[in-house]
């Protein structure tokens, strides 16, 4: 029996891709505490991509951002559409990968509803 296999999209936006996408790996690695905190200060739920990319949570949390001169929402609307699907994809995952301490730690953010 065959195996499903998702199909590799070819990303569109090498550069901006990488950008948005490096700024979600320090948001959800060495920025997280930080990130999570924004967030819940802006009293959002952490799977709500669309509010937490309009929310200035990130641009709070990353200092390289920051410093870009841009907004994450800026990068990301400046993608082609399958591009950001990808990337906005490779948000949810992260957010799922991140430990369970911390996960506790900010429930608010991380709860369903």
């Amino acid at each position: 029996m065959p195996t499903f296999e998702q199909a590799a999209i070819p990303i569109q936006n090498v550069e901006l891709y990488e950008r948005l996408r490096g700024v979600f790996e320090r948001l959800f690695s060495w920025e997280i505490e930080s990130f999570l905190k924004a967030v819940k200060k802006k009293g959002l739920l952490i799977r709500h991509y669309e509010a937490v990319l309009g929310s200035g949570a990130m641009e709070q949390a990353d200092r390289a951002l920051a410093q870009m001169g841009t907004t994450a929402r800026s990068l990301y609307e400046s993608l082609p559409v399958s591009d950001r699907a990808q990337v906005r994809e490779f948000y949810l995952v992260r957010l799922e990968q991140v430990d369970e301490a911390t996960r506790r730690k900010f429930h608010q953010v991380y709860r369903l509803n």
